[in-house]
């Protein structure tokens, strides 16, 4: 069979453009294994805990040493019903970091900032509620990502209402009603810094635990 020119181009284009998609596709496979690495890595990179408060002031003691830990730049996200104990456990965390002036759910804004008693050795806390955003617009819109870049410690409420403008390192920490007096407070801690902040928090409430059970 003898081929005509006409022919040969028709092939000689099929072939260009067999080749084509097979690249795009070989590029799309590179990109998903990148990004199921990067996934794999973080993964790698975290750290889970559980613990159980029953009282409103066991979790402000879970807060206090969380916040003795806490450095500049920091952010904790939470999540949980109304009552789960969010506000109780920010209130630890200032005090934690040496801010005596009372602590409350922002109620009309979206942010409360909080100066420790000693500005020239302590940080601020930035109190940031997301309960009013419906999504990461907003969020930006408002100034977020400023406080997520200050020179103080972020810990958002309803961070789950704008998950995608958060940094992938953060400490996750949800709160979960048990019944009218117990709160389970599960923490995972992603990327190095919140491992080994995790790490500490949980060495300490262990000595605090074994301290207590030896009085």
């Amino acid at each position: 069979m003898v081929c005509s020119p006409l022919t040969k181009v028709v092939h000689h284009s099929h072939l260009k453009g067999q080749r084509q998609a097979e690249e795009r596709t070989l590029r799309l496979l590179n990109i998903v294994y990148f990004i199921l690495g990067l996934y794999n890595l973080l993964m790698e990179r975290t750290m889970n805990v559980s613990l159980l408060s029953n009282s409103p002031n066991q979790t402000r003691r879970v807060g206090y040493w969380l916040g003795r830990l806490l450095r500049a730049g920091d952010i904790v996200l939470l999540k949980g019903k109304f009552g789960a104990g969010k506000t109780c456990l920010i209130q630890g965390i200032a005090r934690g970091m040496k801010i005596r002036e009372p602590v409350t759910s922002p109620s009309f804004v979206l942010a409360n900032e909080y100066q420790p008693d000693d500005r020239r050795q302590g940080i601020p806390l930035y109190h940031i509620d997301l309960y009013r955003i419906t999504d990461e617009d907003e969020a930006i819109g408002f100034g977020l990502e400023e406080y997520l870049s200050g020179n103080g410690v972020s810990v958002v409420e309803w961070a789950n209402h704008a998950s995608d403008v958060f940094p992938a390192e953060a400490l996750h920490i949800e709160l979960t009603l048990v019944d009218d007096h117990t709160r389970e407070i599960n923490m995972c801690a992603q990327g190095q810094r919140y491992i080994d902040l995790l790490e500490q928090l949980k060495d300490t409430l262990s000595k605090e635990r074994d301290h207590a059970a030896r009085h």
